[in-house]
């Protein structure tokens, strides 16, 4: 997972905001990742990038394990 730093204007300036990009790897190759997407929400926070990031990759990886299981 990576929380890239960008800015956007406001009326009172400049103002940091973060785009949090996630990677699945497979667990045997860790150089070709499976799946990577780069998520369209600006956060306030590095933090909140990175638990939003790490929600939706787990949900990526809940709907991948159950559709091998069906």
């Amino acid at each position: 997972m990576q929380a890239k730093t960008t800015f956007s204007l406001s009326f009172t300036g400049l103002r940091r905001r973060y785009m949090v990009l996630w990677f699945i790897y497979p667990f045997d190759d860790q150089i070709a990742p499976v799946a990577s997407f780069p998520e369209k929400v600006d956060f306030a926070s590095k933090g909140e990038a990175l638990e939003y990031g790490h929600g939706r990759a787990c949900a990526f990886i809940d709907s991948m394990a159950r559709l091998t299981t069906c």
